[in-house]
């Protein structure tokens, strides 16, 4: 079970930096509360990839566990610029 929470970590990630900044965009439409909001949850979606980078990079087993692993790092990578693609509209507007 550890093994799918680790694989999919970076997207399920991704996922709720999706639904928090479009919570935030219905919630206030234009003011400076959600631009401080964004750059929050933000950094927190980054800090929780970082963690999870840094959590896959200290794993160690056999050939099918690492090749797991470079595939987690992968979606967590992708998931990173996912992050920083979404709040990008919000912080540049």
């Amino acid at each position: 079970m550890m093994s799918w929470r680790l694989l999919l970590g970076g997207m399920l990630i991704w996922a709720l930096h999706f639904f928090a900044l479009y919570g935030i965009g219905s919630i206030w439409l234009s003011s400076f509360a959600p631009r401080v909001l964004t750059i929050l949850v933000t950094l927190l979606c980054l800090g929780g990839e970082a963690w999870l980078v840094a959590r896959l990079s200290r794993r160690t087993g056999d050939h099918l566990d690492g090749w797991m692993r470079h595939l987690s790092l992968a979606m967590a990578g992708l998931a990173s610029v996912a992050i920083l693609w979404q709040a990008m509209p919000a912080l540049l507007a």
